[in-house]
């Protein structure tokens, strides 16, 4: 699915200013936010990245008033979130890592739960219920009960149970997490075609990298700060002639990834199959790159970046500011004896019936 760009963005429908949020459990004080400042976009798919415990589920209670920032304002759809929390939840879909399903209820009784709670019009429910089915696909399962539904099939309830009233701005926090692949190309689907169709706004928390290409704009968290804002394709093609792989006919991935780190320059390397992926510093040409490995059996083919290396090497230099040496992903101890073990069979299975 090929997404574009979202270059004419309209009036945004989050504006957050220097906000700050720390937790205190006894004598210990735990900065959650430092001073996060972005605005959100109308009608964009907007990613909240960074692993766990950069502060994403934070910023969304925030965002939806369920907690109150210590310094710094959000407004949301132009209001407050400290001061009009109710009439922001009202106006905005919210799905949180863990959605609220009644496991003991069927599909159709879980809509309706919402439905009134959401005070929707019982008039206006059929044609909402029948749209909310085909764009899940849960339209042959409304007599199911929701406890016997797969992990994809419940977060696309929950999904379907948060836009039974539509809203201006939807919410979710990293709702593709423990999905199946098929089920989350398809969330990302549905996503879609609620901005495409109908105009929503969407900010969608993830840890996955992957997902983030995906998004029109991208907000990069790490420990509570904001690293950065942009479209992926602008933070990748920042890496222009800094990412390769490495590949030997006679060394083993792993002992090709012991030789890079260390080396001048490398930020980061991964093994990629049979290979490993290297990020450098700055732009580097092949023949200097392989001058750095020692060993002219190491084959380097340069490749496009992704975000994932943008998002890496932006966080290493954050890393590198702080005083931290190291990269992110060193690996440590020595080069195995035999350089057989990177492909031999751990597990053999032959013949089973």
């Amino acid at each position: 699915m090929t997404q574009e760009t979202h270059a004419d963005p309209h009036d945004d429908v989050l504006i957050i200013d220097g906000v700050t949020k720390e937790f205190r459990t006894g004598k210990r004080t735990v900065t959650a936010l430092r001073e996060i400042t972005v605005q959100v976009a109308e009608g964009a798919v907007t990613g909240l990245i960074g692993p766990d415990g950069a502060g994403k589920t934070t910023l969304m209670r925030l965002i939806t008033g369920l907690l109150t920032p210590d310094s710094g304002t959000i407004r949301v759809l132009g209001m407050d979130a400290a001061r009009q929390s109710l009439q922001i939840q009202a106006a905005i879909g919210y799905m949180p890592q863990h959605f609220g399903l009644y496991e003991d209820l069927t599909v159709q009784e879980n809509l309706d739960l919402y439905a009134d709670l959401q005070g929707v019009r019982r008039r206006d429910r059929p044609d909402r219920y029948e749209r909310l089915m085909k764009m899940t696909g849960l339209g042959p399962f409304t007599r199911r009960l929701a406890g016997n539904l797969s992990g994809g099939m419940k977060q696309k309830l929950g999904l379907a149970c948060t836009l039974v009233k539509p809203p201006a701005l939807l919410l979710l926090d990293e709702p593709t997490v423990g999905v199946d692949p098929v089920s989350r190309r398809e969330l990302w689907d549905i996503v879609y075609q609620l901005v495409e169709e109908q105009g929503m706004s969407v900010l969608l928390s993830t840890a996955y990298l992957d997902e983030a290409e995906r998004c029109h704009e991208v907000i990069l968290l790490h420990e509570g700060r904001e690293l950065g804002h942009d479209a992926p394709s602008a933070f990748s093609s920042r890496l222009q002639n800094q990412t390769f792989l490495l590949a030997s006919q006679t060394l083993g991935r792993r002992h090709v990834q012991r030789r890079v780190y260390g080396k001048p320059g490398v930020v980061d390397a991964t093994i990629f199959g049979d290979q490993v992926r290297l990020v450098m510093d700055s732009p580097m040409a092949p023949k200097a790159v392989a001058g750095l490995m020692e060993d002219r059996d190491i084959e380097v083919t340069p490749v496009p970046p992704r975000f994932e290396d943008a998002f890496i090497a932006r966080l290493t230099s954050r890393t590198e500011d702080e005083g931290d040496p190291g990269p992110t992903e060193e690996v440590e101890g020595p080069a195995p004896r035999a350089e057989e073990a990177d492909n031999a069979d751990v597990i053999v299975v032959d013949n089973v019936e």
